[in-house]
Formats: C-alpha cells, structure tokens, sequence
C-alpha cells in the first residue's frame, strides 16, 4: 500500500472534529484558513464561530462596515488578513459567487499559493498542493530532504511531491490528513512516531534523523523599538466623562488604520508629540512600562500622563474616547495592557 492510502485511511479512522471540517462551502473553509494562519487552532475556534455568526455569507462580510469586520478579529492580530477578506468578499461578490476554479482562488485578494490550494482541494476536491508548516514538516522527513525549507525552490520541490502523490477521488481527505498528521503526531519536536501511519515508509525515522529535519533557517532576531506613549485625558464638556485622545494609525504599514494611544521613539515626548503629530504637550508623570513582540520586532514601552497645551487636530485621526468607547474603537492587543490599567477606577487622575 502507498504512503498516501496509509495517510488518508488513518485520517478516516479518526481525527480533530473542528467546526470548519462539517462543510464544504468555500467560504466558510476559506474564512477558517485565513484565521489559522499565524494562530493555533485551539485559539482560532471560537472566534470563527463568532464571525460566522456575524457574517454567515460572503454576501454579508462584503456589505458589513470595514470597523466591523475589524472588531471581530480582535484578538487574533495580523489585521490585515481581515482586511483583505473583507476586500476578497467583495470581488466575490461582484464576480457572482466564489471562484470555481484555482486561477480564480488565488487572484483574489490576501490568497497566495497555500491558501489557494487549500481551498481548491478541500471545498472542491480537487488535486492541488497545499503546503503550510505541517506539511513542509511531514515530507521533508519522509524523505529527508536537508534543504531550508524556506528557501522557494525547497518549497517548491515539496509541493511537486505532494501534488504527486494525490490520490484519485481524494483530494479533500489527502489535503486534510498531511495537515493533522504534521498538528498531531510529525510534530516539530519529540514528534509521536510509535502513532504515525507513515512510520515504515519515513526516511528520516529509518535514519534517526528525525530531530534534525526540518532544516530551518533561524529567523532574524525582532527589532526593539522603544516607544514612549502619551496618556492624554480630559473632562467631556458635556457629561464629565473621563476621556483619553486616541490615534488612529496610517492605513499602511504595522497595525494599518487601527486606534492606539499616541506614542513617538524619541525620549523627549514633548518634541516627539510636535514633531509626530503636531501636538503640543507636556509630559507628567510615569504611568507603566509594558511590551510586545510582533513578528520583525519588539516594541518596549513607556507609558507617561501627558497634558496637552495646545490643540487636536480636527480630522478623523484624532479621538476623545471614554472608557466604553475604547472598548468599541479597534485597539490592538499591543495596547492591551493599556486599556486595561486606564478602565481601572483607581487610575483615575482627573478631578
């Protein structure tokens, strides 16, 4: 029996029910291989239950608000995956209905190779290579390939031997059971191969090498950016609410158009704040140190209370936001730490 009829048996016998593995709608397959990029499958479950909720057809994601869509996906970061699905639902849209073809897929926007394949195998059965982590993981043991797996032409050898090796008819359960092999048995380390159906045909297991592959160039360590955040408060004029001004970010670049509480690299928050934003201010006391760590760097932050001296721009940059209404604007979980100790009563400093 050939390695890919022991996978797919295996995966039959028994695997993971996860919500989006009950449908072949594209769509919905589509939504949940957006969100499992960058985040655990156990993290991703009840946030796709709460979009589907929301936006239980393309039709529905494509007419809802941008801020909606973003609100949703707080939480699971990377925001312009949202971004584009919100983009792609609407191409859908005006195509018709979703692409039944792989061109079709991939052309739409914030869908690369994987995704594409993905989708083109899982809701159409159809033979394609979808090569994320796991699978890169399950073949270059089987058959010990030393390259770096992130090195395009390894990728790309990859790919052509999974796509070889599609059986007739099983596209769907093929696609799907490399995926739960490599979450659940192939894992990257102490990988369970007294459990794995591809134990006698694995290369690397035959070898003992198995800790050694894949090979994997170590990434670039992250930037650290320090940032020093201004917390500028006031009393509302009208109800005495506690507000603080809210930035909304550029609508490209890291966290592209989501809300944030101001803050500049330079240690001197008074000549950063008129040199960033035009602001004029004075900085105060300290408030809390906090970070956070995206994927190229890590941001290490000051956070200061900050009396304005002059005036806010009148744009739709700038915001007073009192509590609840923090809670409603997008703020990034980079900020998180802020929101909470800001929502605390005792951090009221107003009088």
């Amino acid at each position: 029996m050939c390695w890919e009829s022991k996978l797919t048996d295996w995966y039959e016998e028994g695997h993971r029910d996860l919500p989006w593995r009950r449908t072949r709608d594209p769509y919905k397959i589509w939504v949940s291989e957006i969100m499992l990029q960058q985040t655990r499958v156990e993290a991703v479950i009840g946030y796709y239950h709460r979009f589907m909720e929301a936006f239980p057809t393309v039709e529905a994601l494509a007419s809802a608000p941008i801020d909606t869509v973003l609100k949703y996906w707080e939480g699971l970061g990377y925001y312009s995956r949202a971004r584009n699905l919100h983009k792609a639902a609407g191409q859908i849209v005006e195509m018709g209905g979703f692409p039944a073809t792989y061109e079709g897929i991939r052309a739409l926007a914030g869908i690369g190779d994987y995704t594409a394949g993905a989708i083109w195998s899982i809701a159409f059965n159809q033979p394609a290579a979808a090569v994320d982590g796991n699978v890169l993981r399950v073949i270059s043991r089987l058959y010990v390939l030393d390259g770096d797996i992130m090195e395009e032409k390894n990728r790309r050898t990859i790919a052509d031997i999974v796509l070889a090796h599609v059986p007739e008819g099983k596209a769907n359960t093929y696609t799907q059971s490399l995926m739960e092999l490599g979450a659940t048995v192939c894992i990257p380390k102490n990988p369970r191969c007294e459990k794995c159906p591809l134990m006698e045909a694995c290369q690397a297991y035959a070898q003992g090498r198995t800790s050694e592959l894949p090979i994997k160039k170590k990434k670039d360590k992250q930037k650290v950016v320090d940032r020093y955040i201004g917390i500028i408060e006031r009393r509302n004029p009208h109800t005495g609410n506690r507000e603080v001004l809210m930035h909304r970010r550029p609508p490209k670049g890291l966290l592209q158009g989501l809300w944030e509480y101001p803050g500049v690299e330079n240690d001197n928050i008074k000549e950063g704040f008129a040199a960033e934003f035009g602001l004029e201010v004075e900085a105060k006391g300290h408030l809390l140190d906090c970070e956070h760590i995206f994927t190229h760097r890590h941001w290490k932050m000051q956070v200061y209370e900050v009396q304005l001296t002059g005036s806010v721009p009148e744009n739709d940059e700038w915001c007073w936001a009192s509590v609840d209404k923090q809670a409603e604007l997008m703020i990034p979980t980079a900020f998180r730490k802020i929101q909470e100790y800001l929502a605390e009563p005792e951090q009221l400093r107003l009088v």
